[in-house]
């Protein structure tokens, strides 16, 4: 079973910072939820249609039924892994990697990858992280990720590394925005 990997580190300020490399497999039981709710659309469909005798109903039949295939579908669109590398400094970046890659954390690696920033919209909840990643180019990348997406300690790891991040970039942020500043 793989070890999450992460290591604390000193600078000469009062500040820490925490390095992990995780990768992140789609998660199997947010595909089960999407498939489980893709059912329930097309039953209510199909129940609605029984019994339709007005415009609407059909409309509503429709409307289920499209959000039941596309939701059907959604979990297969998606079947890449990716590793997220959170360096010393704060520094995210984002690899893709083959949906066989081990789900877990792997040692700090050289391999080239895209640099992205955590959006301020990326929700945090102890056992679910929605990060919004955009890149130097703009393209915007968004990780759900849940804890059977890796194992538990990378998991841990990573939540501990975007809380850092999270805190030391928005400060910064708030810091340097002064609504009341005057303008020369």
């Amino acid at each position: 079973m793989p070890v999450a990997r992460s290591m604390l580190i000193s600078h000469a300020s009062p500040s820490h910072s925490i390095a992990v490399s995780a990768v992140v497999r789609p998660s199997p039981r947010l595909s089960a939820l999407l498939f489980l709710m893709a059912a329930a659309l097309l039953a209510s469909a199909a129940v609605i249609h029984s019994k339709a005798d007005t415009a609407f109903d059909l409309v509503l039949v429709s409307v289920c039924a499209i959000a039941g295939c596309a939701l059907s579908l959604f979990p297969l669109l998606r079947r890449n892994s990716c590793r997220i590398d959170v360096t010393g400094i704060g520094q995210i970046r984002l690899v893709d990697t083959s949906p066989e890659a081990d789900a877990g954390s792997t040692g700090q690696s050289t391999c080239s990858g895209e640099v992205v920033q955590l959006l301020r919209d990326s929700t945090f909840w102890s056992s679910l992280m929605v990060l919004r990643l955009q890149s130097g180019s703009g393209r915007i990348a968004v990780l759900v990720i849940l804890p059977d997406s890796m194992d538990r300690g990378a998991f841990h790891a990573l939540s501990v590394a975007r809380r850092w991040v999270a805190a030391r970039q928005f400060s910064s942020k708030a810091k340097s925005f002064d609504p009341f500043q005057q303008s020369d």
